[in-house]
């Protein structure tokens, strides 16, 4: 992870310092862990159930920048810094690409337990849009650019879009539970603030 950023400067790869808060919102972090269980499902298929799951995530990213949309380029910056940072860190230690997706879906795992998303969601969601990206578009880490979003260059390499029915996408992944975990955890957070 840190050796990537070592060199990501002169691959032409850096951002400035940068910060998610909106992922501290009930809604933001709702959405991103619709995502990241829709990246974990998408890593363990393969044809057809792998590209819905994929359209599903797309479309959970897509209502959470809908909800924050002067976030999108933090969002797409932080991906380019960080997630291409863990990327490499899952990807280069790995005996096979079997191992690389069982380090993507750990490190999905270990981020729903975490209290904060603001700076770390793209350790997460890194991984598995790389390793996503490596089967559909083979050589893409060589084409990356700062500018880029690494889910809609995967996107554009399977040629698909998101799924319309996002309500449908969410309770497939226990949607309503996610709602009601984060609203809680809002309530708690605003009663620590009062006091």
């Amino acid at each position: 992870h840190e050796s990537f950023h070592i060199v990501q400067m002169r691959r032409g790869l850096g951002v400035g310092t940068l910060s998610a808060e909106h992922l501290d919102a009930v809604d933001g972090r709702y959405w991103m862990w619709l995502e990241w269980r829709a990246l974990a499902r998408a890593l363990r298929e393969s044809g057809p159930a792998r590209a819905l799951a994929i359209r599903e995530a797309l479309a959970f990213r897509q209502a959470r920048r809908a909800r924050f949309p002067d976030k999108s380029e933090t969002e797409r910056a932080l991906d380019i810094n960080e997630g291409l940072a863990s990327y490499t860190q899952a990807v280069l230690p790995a005996q096979s690409e079997a191992d690389a997706i069982a380090s993507a879906l750990d490190e999905l795992t270990a981020a729903e337990g975490g209290e904060s998303f603001v700076r770390t969601f793209a350790y997460a969601s890194g991984p598995a849009y790389g390793l996503l990206l490596d089967a559909a578009s083979p050589g893409w880490t060589r084409k990356v650019r700062a500018r880029h979003d690494p889910a809609a260059l995967l996107m554009r390499a399977l040629g698909v879009q998101p799924v319309v029915d996002v309500a449908a996408a969410a309770a497939r992944y226990g949607g309503a539970e996610l709602r009601a975990a984060e609203e809680q955890r809002e309530q708690q957070r605003q009663a620590r603030i009062a006091e």
